[in-house]
């Protein structure tokens, strides 16, 4: 299902739904219960309400941060219980600070505050609840049929992800090429041994039989074979019939560039910039920029200090980067490596590389020696939502292997991104191509929702430090 235009499994908005209630009932408990001896004044129900509801809220936005509707959190109990400990903790902690500093909410910090350490009792079962429930029922998957029984088909399936939200139910060959699950080779009789239907009804017929609501079409050869007719029966039915490659993305949150086409790229929607867009992205950078760099200034100063004790050589250090329809810039950084790092030249860091020295070796891992970049944001040579600039020298030698890979300069780089919540650290060929289908992704759904949503992703990858190096 989509949600603010991005698309989000059921399971999770469903989970995320049940757990804000509950926590919103368990705070309006609490503060029902109050009892202000001293003036004996009671907001009311109403004010109750909206307390409960407002506070609720800010801890689904900070479970999903450190990463609890993730596939790890939802799949492992144990994983779960310990990050909601943190929230709930942080939590009361945060209530207790605010009744001692601001007296209006007195009344209502110390029941807030109760109400976490019964909270967190009370995530747990839900969560055990959640998952008995969803490893028995499949009434909550989206059930979809595959129309293609060859390399194609085969493909498609292999490359959904263990924790995608639908189920593939079976494979249909057109009914001029009854024959291709013998005529695909190995990946076709692969097919044939997951389920490839053979059927006697109409495609939306077998569809409405099997309760199926979506068709991906992965046909290996499309002309003279695609039943436009069919497809056609099934979106008068309301059936949403969809091509491989838009499926995939919708999965899978990227784009699958081995079986991209250009035609793709044009005809699927999105890639959408207009001024209106990129005026309230700037005051979006400004805003959350300035904030940051303001709440961070003490931690600058530490870690500048740290700098300096550790090893010989200057704070900062300036490097060229590739943004906007390729024009270079000059990005700050904390100096995290030897001031001889690249004496032989310039290359990719590698896991436990010596050219790190040993603050810097923590200022990476907690992502701190990216701080001094958010003056490239307030300068306005990048956004901080976007693809991760990249060194020209690496530019120009992805650019000739990679296709497409020149495209993503055509929006401002960041110093977070989609590809860096959702893909290791990229120090290779590889690793470049794989963080590309995440940046292609992104710059065709971009929006200031996507980008608040990889802000709040990007406090789990800090704090666990996913990805470093």
């Amino acid at each position: 299902m989509s949600v603010f235009g991005i698309h989000t499994r059921r399971t999770t908005v469903a989970l995320a739904l049940g757990e804000w209630v509950v926590l919103s009932l368990l705070v309006l408990a609490a503060l029902s219960l109050q009892v202000d001896i001293a003036t004996k004044s009671d907001p009311g129900l109403t004010v109750d309400t909206l307390v409960a509801a407002a506070w609720s809220t800010l801890l689904v936005l900070l479970m999903f941060s450190l990463g609890l509707y993730e596939p790890e959190a939802r799949r492992s109990l144990r994983t779960a219980v310990t990050r909601a400990a943190l929230v709930f903790g942080l939590a009361g902690a945060v209530a207790l600070l605010l009744s001692e500093t601001l007296a209006t909410l007195d009344p209502l910090a110390l029941p807030i505050a109760l109400s976490m350490v019964v909270a967190m009792p009370l995530f747990g079962l839900v969560r055990y609840t959640s998952m008995r429930v969803s490893s028995r029922s499949r009434e909550l998957e989206e059930l979809v049929l595959i129309l293609g029984a060859g390399r194609q088909a085969a493909s498609l399936s292999d490359s959904l992800p263990a924790d995608a939200s639908a189920r593939i139910v079976g494979f249909v060959a057109p009914r001029v090429d009854q024959g291709a699950a013998r005529a695909g080779g190995q990946a076709a009789v692969e097919v044939a041994e997951r389920r490839v239907i053979r059927r006697e009804d109409s495609l939306a017929g077998v569809a409405k039989e099997l309760g199926v609501r979506q068709v991906v079409v992965a046909l290996d050869e499309r002309r003279g074979t695609m039943p436009t007719r069919e497809l056609l029966e099934c979106r008068m039915e309301g059936i949403e019939v969809l091509d491989h490659t838009s499926y995939l993305e919708r999965e899978t949150g990227r784009v699958n560039l081995a079986d991209l086409y250009p035609s793709w790229l044009i005809f699927s929607g999105g890639f959408r910039s207009n001024k209106l867009f990129r005026f309230t992205k700037r005051v979006f950078d400004l805003a959350i920029s300035t904030a940051f760099l303001l709440l961070m200034l003490p931690l600058c100063a530490m870690t500048a200090l740290l700098i300096k004790l550790d090893s010989p050589g200057p704070v900062f250090y300036r490097q060229e980067r590739v943004g906007l329809n390729g024009r270079t810039f000059s990005i700050v950084k904390f100096r995290s490596m030897r001031t001889d790092a690249e004496a032989s030249g310039p290359r990719w860091a590698s896991r436990n590389d010596s050219r790190v020295t040993r603050v810097g070796a923590f200022i990476r891992k907690t992502r701190i020696d990216e701080i001094p970049q958010v003056l490239t944001v307030l300068k306005g040579d990048m956004s901080f939502v976007g693809p991760r600039p990249e060194r020209p020298c690496f530019v120009e030698e992805l650019s000739r292997s990679i296709e497409y890979y020149s495209d993503r300069h055509r929006v401002k780089p960041g110093i977070t991104g989609w590809a860096q919540v959702r893909a290791p650290y990229g120090a290779s060929l590889e690793d470049a191509r794989e963080k590309l289908t995440y940046d292609l992704y992104y710059m065709k759904h971009q929006s200031l929702m996507l980008d608040f949503l990889i802000l709040l992703q990007t406090v789990r990858v800090v704090l666990f430090q996913e990805g470093a190096r």
